[in-house]
């Protein structure tokens, strides 16, 4: 050791250098003799594979432009960071972590051509739906939603907090069923709800199916081939402040309010496992808070990130930062201050206190603080009450019923006045 460091030309020895190039560069585009391994020159302008990886070497070179040097060179040079950053990584990633069997390589390698391996067993395809059918889900959910029978799902995503944009740069989706093969067992089961899906560049990942509340599992996984970050690990920028969040929908949403103030990701539940890949991804990135759910799960995950990652709950009495949102915290003035350094920020400060209306106003269904808004938020309580909501409205209370409130479809729809089905005169 040195310094309270690994001796680097000691890491070294232990880097697939095509791994950590593959990682950053994507696949190699030409395999030449002797095992060489060509990419197109990430330094210069390069139409013809030039950035050239040998066999068994830990260096690097281009024959295009000349330049030269090792994985933390590589690594300084494309992602813009420190040599302490980039050996810090690749120190990670080398020991103790993870060995080097279980780094992820898309090819056969330096280390990988010098050694006698097993037969493999054909590899098993990803659970669930074929990429055809996930490719096809998601298209036909994400133009259902927009359609007039996404209508209600849409006033899901929007009582969300989340804006029109955010959900159409997501490709966030409806399907009214679709049937997933079980991974145990054999068979289908059938699946509706929000589609998620997740994408790095135009490759499909995951797709999860976020169903109605009371239908079990909450989530289904209906389509999975390497996921790593949502809702891509392209959003990770040096130095930036990063927000590491338990699920999609807080993702997008804080993503939404701090534009791009901060990246912010999530592993997509406070179960998922953080493992050294994802580490490797997030090198070089600035402060790391953990903002998982304020509950028991949220901070085993939060407690599962390295040391420098700051624990961040959402602000009391709110569970999540969906809620936070829902009751009035501005997200945006919340999350800056925190950035900027305070612990604890307050929940609101006078200025937005006095933008509020407090008691009813002579529209609102409920009494109690409204939150001005281009819409007043409905309250469960007032499900029954009879008014003369136009029809928007009435499919927004039947989708905030069925998907918040738990209650069958047809049901939400009778006691939100879509249906007169059942009803006596």
């Amino acid at each position: 050791m040195r310094d309270g460091w690994t001796d680097w030309s000691s890491v070294k020895r232990c880097i697939d250098l095509a791994a950590v190039a593959t990682d950053l560069l994507g696949a190699p585009q030409k395999c030449g003799g002797a095992g060489r391994l060509w990419w197109l020159c990430p330094l210069h302008p390069d139409r013809n594979p030039s950035f050239c990886i040998s066999p068994g070497r830990s260096e690097w070179r281009c024959f295009g432009c000349g330049a030269r040097g090792d994985a933390a060179d590589l690594l300084m040079r494309v992602r813009g960071i420190t040599f302490a950053q980039a050996r810090e990584a690749l120190t990670a990633r080398a020991g103790g972590i993870a060995s080097p069997s279980r780094w992820p390589i898309d090819h056969p390698g330096p280390r990988a051509a010098t050694r006698a391996e097993a037969p493999k067993a054909a590899p098993k395809p990803p659970p669930g739906l074929s990429l055809a059918e996930a490719l096809a889900l998601v298209a036909d959910a994400e133009q259902r939603l927009w359609a007039p029978d996404g209508a209600a799902y849409r006033a899901c995503l929007l009582r969300r907090g989340l804006t029109e944009p955010t959900i159409r740069a997501a490709r966030l989706g409806w399907t009214p069923g679709v049937r997933v093969a079980k991974q145990r067992g054999g068979g289908c089961f059938p699946a509706a709800g929000i589609v998620i899906p997740w994408f790095e560049g135009v490759r499909l990942t995951m797709i999860k199916i976020r169903q109605p509340e009371g239908r079990q599992p909450k989530y289904v996984e209906a389509f999975r081939d390497g996921p790593r970050l949502y809702p891509a690990p392209s959003v990770v920028r040096p130095g930036m402040p990063l927000i590491v969040t338990e699920g999609e929908f807080d993702a997008l949403l804080l993503a939404q309010e701090l534009e791009g103030s901060a990246a912010v990701v999530t592993l997509g539940s406070a179960s998922a496992r953080l493992d050294p890949a994802i580490l490797w991804l997030l090198a070089g990135s600035g402060p790391i808070f953990t903002a998982h759910d304020a509950d028991e799960a949220g901070d085993r995950a939060a407690a599962g990130w390295p040391a420098r990652a700051q624990r961040v709950r959402p602000p009391g009495p709110d569970k999540d930062w969906t809620e936070a949102a829902r009751s009035g915290v501005n997200l945006a003035r919340w999350w800056h201050d925190r950035l900027g350094g305070i612990e604890r920020p307050v929940r609101s400060t006078w200025e937005e206190l006095a933008r509020r209306r407090w008691g009813s106003g002579p529209e609102d269904e409920t009494p109690g603080i409204v939150i001005d808004g281009p819409r007043p938020p409905r309250s469960l309580a007032a499900s029954g009450v009879a008014d003369s909501l136009d029809p928007y409205a009435r499919v927004e209370r039947a989708a905030i019923m069925e998907f918040d409130g738990g209650l069958a479809r047809e049901d939400a729809e009778r006691a939100a006045g879509l249906s007169t089905r059942g009803n006596s005169s």
